[in-house]
């Protein structure tokens, strides 16, 4: 028995900035001013064999 696997991965990596702006509206002055740094990261795997299925194991 013999059977070969493959498996295969897409991966998506982001990084990005949040600007936080709070303003007063009757004057318009700005209250606060923060920055928040954030990382997110996708991936989908999938995968296939040619052969002999009683070859994989679980």
């Amino acid at each position: 028995m013999k059977a070969k696997l493959y498996v295969h991965k897409r991966e998506l990596i982001s990084k990005r900035i949040l600007s936080l702006h709070i303003i007063e509206f009757a004057n318009k002055k700005e209250v606060n001013n923060k920055q928040f740094w954030g990382q997110f990261n996708w991936y989908h795997q999938w995968g296939h064999f040619n052969g002999d299925e009683r070859a994989l194991t679980i």
